[in-house]
């Protein structure tokens, strides 16, 4: 700016991290002005190039920006994206319809109106969930439907483009809505673009320079494939050579300690703990934060952020819990001393909670959701001089945490925390004493800046961190540039390349090489170099899952339809074997699975190995319990039933959820299947559509595979069928009690399961571990379910 006297833009993800960055520059003497909502103007400074613009990144990315109205006509010769990864989501939101049923609900019904009869005659059963208002009833449009509607649905959605809902984000999508994506619930719809079409705006598209900001560097692939980063800027980061802003943090999962150890323990934890330290706690609804009142915090969750905030650096509060505040809130120093991330940050929207559960996704939505818990665990540690205790509890959040996998991806310093966290929590129970004094002696070390806390922690983390080079991840970055060259070339109707830049990708990764896209030779650098230290590794010639390459030949197909619609149909197919998650296309043929042949201690181990702490795997049976209620949505109850599968070492699938025929459910061993219908919605008598069901899917079941035995089964709360209904022969029924005698076995088998690491069990052992538990196959039937009966009135 001081150089060439154009204007510049600092873009920022909320308003009060607006008012931050104007009060820093301030400090430091460097002229900053505010561009706010609904200012039709920015200052005159600003535009002669003598003050920086501050503003929020919705101010710059709507697609009503007062920075392209004629009279302001604004294009910046810099910009930059402070916090970067929290900014993609506000990008995307400028790329998003969302339609909520009870707020639109004109909208809502014009929009459903032309999906519900394609869609219901494809995917019948969640349809139907979504036609009847049920929110957990979820699903995408597929492409090849979503590709003949697009003209009925552009004439809909015009017709409200004066909406609330459509006017900041129609003149994006208006004609580029065939490479939009609409995933639809029983209570909202969400129309977006997989990739935001961020070359549509010129503010940023013709900016000449262009600076990245994060606190973290764990998936710059994100920066590419949603904001064009270049990828050669993205694999040699700018980056700290260690830990020097980050500070000191201590990290504690109680229930991984022991799960007595619950989020009703910390909750009096915190209560105690309020008396001498400030403590705030982060949580994800309304709902959640209100239950901390019960334990003396006061609830934050409206516009009041920034009085709470000054409140808690003077000290006029002590106990805050804050609802859906993951970023936008920094609590320095005395300010918070004792940071509380109360259960998983829910979803940006209803795509966003989708695609989490979407296997396979380069760059997807699991890596947004690391990376909103590591900038919740953020927030009270704001300089290298300062510490806190970081107490993470909730079932959901903690056996996220606890699998191997997602602490591979998250930044070094966190995983350093929390493998300094996992030994010190050895060392303390090794010492005797009872489990929460284990747990109030660690915190104690931290607050009360013990000595040998602060050599351990220097020793464990900071040390370790300073021979730790970034390693940015040149396969996933390389595959986010495809991705995002595939979409630019279709917005341009050049729908046929971007089908061979996905074909490209995929053949040069199944070769094991980077799929540089780019004519440029590109030197080697520090960043790049392969790492297999500390858990910190190289992608680079690593070839894709299978998973991953199944999304990627998915979108290949929905580029092809538009040229060729047979061809099309062939690669979606292929997309679907290697991912079951992918669209199942239509007529497609259900191929016959290889029956399970490995024993259930196998099974068992293999998913244990999956847990960075052994306890994780008693946090993931707590939060799978409150899916199994007989009262939950038919939904969460059918996924809660594929869930424990794993649990006693048999295989899950959901036939008619996968394939759109079939059982809801099927466990299988290597001696039989169980064939699962769920009705646990059922009040009283089972009707004669239940009996057709369960009649269809053994039918199903025989078809698809005739050689193996199948016991029919029912989840119901009554074993009577009504007079005219008939069910297959040796129907068995899972009651509420017998499931809760299931689920008694399994927290027992593996309260002993945990007491030594994976690799110490032989399988032989746990083998007779499952037995003594009656946890293998031949205990099923007696055990846990009851023979149908006949209603009294039959």
């Amino acid at each position: 700016m001081e150089e060439t006297r154009r204007p510049v833009v600092y873009l920022c993800p909320t308003t009060q991290l607006v008012d931050q960055v104007i009060q820093e520059a301030e400090n430091l003497g460097i002229n900053a002005v505010a561009y706010r909502a609904r200012e039709k103007h920015p200052a005159t400074a600003a535009i002669a190039g003598k003050a920086i613009i501050v503003c929020t990144y919705d101010k710059l990315f709507n697609a009503r920006s007062t920075f392209g109205r004629d009279d302001v006509d604004l294009v910046p010769h810099a910009l930059v994206l402070d916090d970067a990864h929290s900014g993609i989501q506000e990008v995307r939101d400028s790329f998003t319809i969302r339609i909520e049923r009870l707020e639109e609900e004109s909208l809502f019904d014009d929009v459903l109106g032309v999906l519900l009869a394609p869609c219901k005659d494809y995917a019948p059963g969640v349809w139907l969930g979504i036609e009847r208002g049920d929110s957990e009833a979820v699903s995408e449009v597929p492409f090849w439907i979503w590709a003949q509607l697009v003209t009925q649905l552009r004439d809909t959605l015009e017709s409200h483009a004066g909406d609330d809902e459509l006017r900041f984000v129609w003149g994006y999508l208006r004609n580029n809505l065939r490479w939009c994506r609409c995933v639809v619930s029983g209570t909202a719809i969400e129309i977006f673009p997989d990739i935001p079409a961020v070359h549509l705006v010129r503010q940023f598209a013709e900016a000449k320079h262009r600076l990245f900001m994060s606190a973290t560097l764990s998936d710059d692939s994100a920066l590419v494939r949603e904001l064009g980063c270049d990828p050669d800027a993205a694999l040699d980061p700018i980056a700290p050579p260690s830990d020097g802003g980050v500070g000191e943090r201590m990290v504690l999962a109680p229930s991984l300690v022991d799960p007595s150890l619950d989020r009703e323990w910390v909750m009096k934890w915190c209560r105690k703990m309020a008396k001498r330290y400030r403590v705030v706690v982060l949580t994800p609804s309304e709902k959640a934060a209100r239950e901390w009142e019960e334990v003396g915090a006061t609830v934050e969750m409206g516009e009041e952020v920034k009085a709470t905030v000054e409140a808690l650096k003077k000290g006029t509060l002590s106990f805050v819990a804050f609802a859906q505040r993951y970023d936008g809130v920094d609590l320095p120093d005395d300010a918070c001393r004792v940071l509380v991330l109360d259960g998983m940050p829910v979803g940006q929207g209803l795509g966003d909670d989708y695609d989490r559960k979407v296997p396979g996704r380069p760059g997807g939505a699991y890596r947004r959701w690391i990376y909103r818990v590591e900038q919740g665990m953020g927030r009270a540690v704001r300089s290298q001089a300062d510490y806190a205790v970081v107490v993470l509890t909730g079932p959901d959040l903690v056996n996220f945490l606890a699998k191997r996998d997602v602490v591979e991806l998250m930044g070094a310093t966190t995983r350093a925390q929390l493998q300094l966290s996992e030994r010190l929590t050895k060392i303390a129970l090794d010492q005797g004493g009872t489990l929460t004094a284990a747990v109030e002696n660690m915190a104690s070390q931290c607050l009360t800046r013990d000595a040998g806390w602060k050599s351990f922690y220097d020793s464990g983390v900071r040390r370790k961190l300073k021979s730790l080079a970034g390693q940015p991840e040149d396969l996933q970055i390389r595959l986010a540039e495809a991705e995002h060259q595939a979409q630019y070339a279709a917005l341009t109707q050049d729908s046929e390349r971007s089908a061979e830049i996905i074909q490209e990708v995929i053949h040069r990764t199944q070769q094991g090489k980077a799929p540089a896209l780019k004519a440029k030779k590109e030197k080697p650098t520090k960043s790049r170099q392969a790492h297999d230290q500390d858990g910190v590794r190289s992608s680079m010639g690593s070839a894709p899952a299978e998973e991953q390459v199944g999304w990627l030949l998915q979108r290949k197909a929905n580029y092809t339809y538009e040229f060729n619609q047979a061809e099309a149909l062939q690669i979606q197919k292929t997309a679907r074997d290697k991912n079951s998650y992918m669209y199942a296309p239509p007529n497609a043929v259900v191929i016959r699975r290889t029956k399970p042949t490995s024993a259930s201690a196998s099974v068992v181990l293999r998913w244990y190995a999956g847990f960075s702490n052994p306890n994780g795997a008693l946090a993931e049976l707590m939060a799978l319990k409150t899916k199994l209620s007989f009262d939950a949505k038919p939904e969460i109850f059918e996924q809660g039933l594929l869930d424990l599968a794993v649990f006693f070492g048999a295989a899950g699938e959901r036939p008619e959820k996968l394939y759109l025929r079939g059982p809801d459910n099927l466990w299988e061993w290597p001696e039989f299947s169980w064939v699962i219908e769920a009705k646990n919605e059922r009040m009283k008598d089972l009707p004669k559509s239940d009996g057709e069901q369960l009649l269809a899917a053994m039918e199903w079941f025989k078809h698809r595979d005739p050689e193996r035995a199948g016991i029919p089964v029912v989840a119901a709360r009554s074993t009577s069928p009504r007079h005219d209904a008939f069910f297959p022969e040796g129907t068995r029924v899972l009651t509420p009690e017998g499931l809760g005698k299931l689920l008694k076995s399994i927290e027992q088998f593996l309260g002993a399961l945990v007491k030594q690491p994976p690799l110490f069990w032989k399988v032989e052992d746990v083998n007779k571990m499952l037995e003594g538990s009656r946890l293998t196959a031949n205990h099923f039937e007696k055990t846990y379910t009851v023979p149908l009966t006949k209603s009294k009135g039959g």
